[in-house]
């Protein structure tokens, strides 16, 4: 037993070797949050931009028709497939359509809501539709696209006729 017992007391007095600390950048639930807000940013922009967009990328923005029947219109087209367009009337006042847009090969359809007789409507809606045609109405109007580059868009109505459109700035 004297031998164990020395054996012990040469061990007792060595040095141990200094533990490794650990130290981290940043705690556990900071780098767990961080991951499932990025994940979630990216499922986000890739289901808006890439999966449910229901307008190309090409047509998406501002256009200003400069030439046709609606020249001096300002459109603006939205990814859930929703087109406004802007003009100012000859009363000055502003007139503001907003359609649904479906693009079935190079055919744009543009479908026009008009309220019902009796809907409740608001002052904004009295002053800007000057003129409808019949309540309670849905129009739709088929265009043909004929060409769309990133600065110009032109498009045939049903009748033949050419609408040119620049990109707004």
């Amino acid at each position: 037993m004297k031998h164990e017992e020395r054996i012990m007391a040469v061990k007792s007095q060595r040095p141990r070797p200094p533990q490794p600390t650990r130290r981290r950048w940043l705690p556990g639930w900071v780098k767990a949050v961080g991951t499932a807000a990025l994940s979630a940013a990216i499922t986000y922009w890739l289901c808006d931009n890439v999966f449910l967009s229901r307008v190309p990328t090409g047509l998406l923005g501002k256009w200003e028709v400069t030439e046709g029947e609606l020249a001096g219109y300002e459109m603006e087209f939205y990814r859930n497939g929703t087109m406004r367009s802007h003009v100012m009337l000859e009363n000055g006042l502003p007139r503001i359509d907003v359609a649904d847009v479906h693009l079935a090969d190079d055919m744009l359809e543009t479908t026009f809501y008009i309220p019902a007789v009796g809907a409740p409507q608001s002052l904004w809606w009295r002053i800007v539709h000057v003129f409808v045609p019949e309540s309670g109405a849905k129009v739709t109007v088929a265009q043909r696209i004929i060409a769309l580059t990133p600065a110009d868009l032109v498009i045939e109505d049903e009748d033949g006729k050419l609408i040119k459109m620049v990109r707004a700035r």
